[in-house]
């Protein structure tokens, strides 16, 4: 229900920004000029809604939080909407659903003997994430660590990885061949670094990376708190979700060109961290406060944005 609210005046106002996804392999699918409004929005709801469960999962499956509750599920949902506020239906969507399942299947490989389908799964999720969105095989880097932290990292298993990872451009690869359609590989070769540029005419559109990056540093604070009373395995799984962070800060040197949904890159570590912080006992009212204050500016962004 709250990301329908949150979503729901998509219906009504059309999205202000209609642009040709340039960093997907399936780009040309989310042309906004020609699609439904109903459709778009309808869609782009249920996929923050499947994420938003997925992300709630991983908290109880494994044990990051001791309360049995929707509050990160939450965030992630806030969080999201705010910064699809000007943008609906992207592929960007897509990729994030399937990096959190490739997170997923990550944090199952602790303590588990030959883990092979989790590992191969991680890599396998995260391909097809990329294919839909090139900046998420960054995230690679978070996978190498998963394994390093987690299990050891050792050759054998970084090759499982690596070897999911390369299976779904493999098939790809054989059916462009097949089709003469290899130019759909292009954005991973045209213009993979780029210097990120900043309109100065207009700074209100710095609003949302400059929160996102006060909404990181803020987070450091709340680390110690948040791996309170952890087991192990949790602890490392929340340094993951820190590194998370930190990659998709980088990502903007990989995207191009960089936009408003770009940030969604960062919903997950997002949802996780600040869920687990509001979960917490200490200033439980406090924190619930603050969320609801969020809902609130959220509410007069909108009114403003509509205006």
């Amino acid at each position: 229900m709250l990301a329908i609210a949150l979503l729901a005046y998509h219906f009504v106002v059309p999205a202000q920004v209609n642009t040709l996804a340039t960093n997907s392999i399936f780009g040309d699918l989310f042309n906004l000029q020609e699609r439904s409004t109903i459709l778009m929005v309808s869609f782009s709801i249920i996929l923050i809604l499947i994420q938003a469960y997925l992300i709630n999962d991983i908290v109880i499956k494994h044990k990051l939080s001791r309360a049995l509750s929707t509050i990160p599920a939450a965030v992630f949902i806030l969080f999201s909407a705010w910064v699809m506020s000007n943008q609906i239906y992207h592929p960007i969507l897509i990729a994030n659903t399937f990096f959190i399942l490739s997170l997923n299947s990550l944090f199952k490989v602790y303590k588990k003997f030959q883990p092979i389908i989790n590992i191969f799964n991680s890599g396998f999720w995260l391909a097809l994430s990329t294919c839909f969105y090139t900046p998420y095989l960054l995230f690679l880097i978070v996978l190498l660590l998963g394994l390093l932290s987690l299990r050891n990292i050792n050759v054998r298993e970084t090759l499982q990885m690596l070897i999911g990872l390369l299976t779904p451009f493999f098939l790809m690869g054989t059916v462009f061949f097949y089709f003469d359609m290899m130019d759909r590989f292009s954005p991973f070769t045209q213009h993979i670094v780029s210097i990120p540029q900043v309109n100065w005419e207009n700074p209100i559109t710095l609003a949302k990376p400059i929160l996102l990056i006060l909404l990181i540093l803020i987070s450091i604070f709340f680390n110690s708190e948040i791996k309170k009373k952890k087991k192990f395995d949790a602890i490392k799984k929340i340094e993951l979700a820190y590194w998370t962070f930190l990659v998709a800060l980088f990502s903007v040197f990989f995207g191009n060109p960089v936009h408003e949904m770009h940030l969604l890159m960062a919903s997950v570590p997002i949802g996780l961290c600040y869920g687990l912080v509001l979960e917490s006992s200490s200033n439980k009212i406090i924190k619930e406060f603050m969320f609801l204050l969020a809902v609130g500016g959220y509410g007069l962004f909108l009114l403003g944005l509509v205006g």
